[in-house]
């Protein structure tokens, strides 16, 4: 499994939280962030104090991608319950996991929405 070198760490870190590298499985990356699923319940986002070093901005990041995050799953209910049923999840064995990049404070909440958008259509080809 490959990773970013700036990912290294947030894996460690991962690892400590009892994942291990094969509950972690990267599903989707661009240039603003990387998504990956894993196999303890929550929701979590990585934004590195190294890349932003104000608390002020970590802080916008995680607010701003949880709430994209919620929107997509109350507009895509349908699909997320079609989600659920086919791989049998429930809230305790699946989460997501974000790692942000240096360019993701440039995005507009829509250009978050869809990025969050295309992160949640890449679940299911990456579980098969």
């Amino acid at each position: 499994m490959q990773f970013f070198p700036e990912e290294e760490k947030k894996v460690e870190k991962l690892c400590q939280l009892n994942l291990s590298l094969e509950q972690i499985k990267k599903i989707y990356s661009s240039k603003y962030f990387a998504a990956s699923v894993v196999s303890k319940s929550g929701f979590f986002v990585s934004a590195p104090r190294k890349i932003f070093p104000r608390a002020v901005d970590r802080n916008k990041i995680k607010r701003t991608l949880k709430g994209a995050y919620r929107d997509v799953l109350m507009k895509e209910w349908e699909f997320a319950n079609s989600l659920i049923d086919e791989f049998n999840w429930d809230r305790e064995t699946f989460g997501l996991r974000f790692v942000v990049k240096e360019k993701f404070l440039s995005l507009k909440y829509d250009q978050v929405y869809n990025e969050v958008l295309n992160v949640v259509m890449e679940i299911p080809k990456a579980l098969k």
